[in-house]
């Protein structure tokens, strides 16, 4: 799991619906990332998300693998990767749970998902693992249908919104929420200031090393949903804060609260 990025240029501009969903423009290294999906058969398209985020992974830069089969299981030892992407719709095993805490624990960077009430024993696993990482764990799930169009909040931790793509709005398609989220942990929100995305960073997690978003969709990375979007400007800077967890001297403190605080 490296820390450090290097010049690498991404630009995009997506217009959809009449309006800026991003405009992009910045850099970040070529990271090595999982990403993880055990499917379903689904008859709406979910099992393409996978390939889909890997391949927005790829168009940013990164060097994505995808993992994705009915009968696939998250791999004991995840050391190999940067960050680790699952995104899916069956839940989380309690080894798969193990695996990613103890990977996060490491300092691994984890993306995972959750959904809208469709999907509530997926997000009873997700909160079982987010409980196990966060100090304050946020409740995944159980907030009803937040809807398709969100704002990236321009203070979301370690540049999420910000670097190394400007994100304005961001597409996700009928996405469940998420509770108990403290302002300085907000990624994406509705115009209800209803949260459907967060993030936390080291000082936040129990051992005080890696970090975690939780998106509440997997459908903006399907086959023919929102084909304006720019999807490599979002998974490029999710990538960007979980590949260094925003915590560039390696102390356990992002480079932002060290800042707040003087730590470094």
């Amino acid at each position: 799991m490296r820390t450090g990025r290097g010049p690498l240029g991404v630009f995009g501009w997506a217009l959809t619906a009449g309006f800026a969903v991003i405009a992009a423009a910045g850099s970040a290294s070529a990271d090595d990332i999982l990403v993880f999906q055990r499917t379903t058969n689904d008859p709406n398209g979910a099992d393409t998300a996978g390939a889909g985020l890997e391949a927005a992974l790829d168009a940013a830069g990164h060097n994505a693998t995808l993992m994705s089969g009915l009968a696939v299981t998250v791999p004991a030892d995840l050391s190999a990767y940067d960050s680790v992407f699952v995104l899916q719709l069956p839940g989380l095993t309690p080894s798969e749970q193990f695996a990613l805490r103890n990977y996060v624990e490491q300092g691994g960077g984890l993306l995972v998902t959750g959904e809208r009430p469709c999907c509530e024993s997926l997000n009873s696993t997700v909160q079982q693992l987010v409980s196990s990482l966060a100090k304050v764990p946020p409740v995944i799930g159980q907030q009803g249908d937040l809807g398709d169009v969100f704002t990236a909040i321009p203070s979301a931790p370690s540049g999420l919104s910000s670097s190394p793509n400007a994100l304005t709005q961001v597409l996700l398609g009928a996405a469940g929420g998420i509770g108990n989220v403290a302002p300085k942990h907000r990624w994406l929100s509705n115009t209800s200031s209803q949260i459907a995305a967060a993030a936390y960073p080291g000082e936040d997690i129990k051992k005080g090393s890696g970090c975690f978003i939780a998106l509440m969709d997997l459908t903006t990375w399907t086959d023919g949903v929102h084909p304006g979007q720019d999807r490599a400007a979002i998974a490029g800077n999710m990538a960007a804060f979980l590949g260094d967890c925003g915590d560039t001297d390696g102390d356990g403190v992002s480079d932002e609260q060290g800042l707040l605080t003087g730590q470094s």
